[in-house]
């Protein structure tokens, strides 16, 4: 879908009109979902939060602004969603956890997935602002390089040298399979 497409489809979002919500469905519901999934990691979550993506579209679509990389504002979005999604079910784990007067037993799955995800979030965030930009918009919103270029107004060698080098250090901080 291109920016004019998108933007008449948000146009006609604001007039009423569920065709415009419908066909951005239809072209990025894919695309939310692979987003939020990458997130939970559950795809029952990544269903519900795909859904309620879509109804939180219809009442936000006047907080648009054209021009800006439709793709990137989605998957921003979808990204934003699944977080609160990880952090509200956080929260009521704890709240149930605090709940409960009795020990349970220590869940190393559970450890090794928070380690896990720990130090990917470091190594993530040890990148430099457009490197992480590149490698969110490359796996999270599954975007080609030259769609990525486009967005980040930048040229196609860049973007590709800038992905290859945050994929180093990536790899630097996260020495195992766990890494692409």
């Amino acid at each position: 879908m291109t920016e004019r497409q998108f933007d008449n489809a948000v146009q006609r979002i604001l007039d009423g009109d569920r065709s415009g919500l419908q066909d951005i469905y239809e072209e990025y519901g894919k695309m939310i979902f692979g987003t939020v999934m990458s997130v939970v990691k559950s795809p029952h979550d990544a269903e519900d939060i795909t859904s309620d993506f879509f109804i939180r579209l219809w009442s936000i679509a006047d907080t648009y602004v054209g021009g800006n990389g439709h793709r990137r504002w989605l998957a921003a979005i979808a990204r934003n969603m699944a977080i609160d999604h990880i952090r509200r079910k956080k929260r009521e784990t704890v709240a149930h956890e605090d709940s409960c007067l009795e020990d349970t037993p220590s869940d190393e799955h559970l450890e090794d997935s928070v380690t896990d995800r720990l130090t990917v979030t470091a190594a993530v965030d040890s990148l430099e602002e457009t490197e992480r930009e590149i490698i969110n918009l490359k796996f999270i919103s599954q975007l080609t390089f030259s769609e990525i270029s486009k967005i980040l107004k930048k040229p196609l060698g860049t973007v590709t040298w800038k992905y290859r080098k945050a994929l180093e250090k990536l790899r630097r901080c996260i020495p195992d399979e766990r890494l692409i």
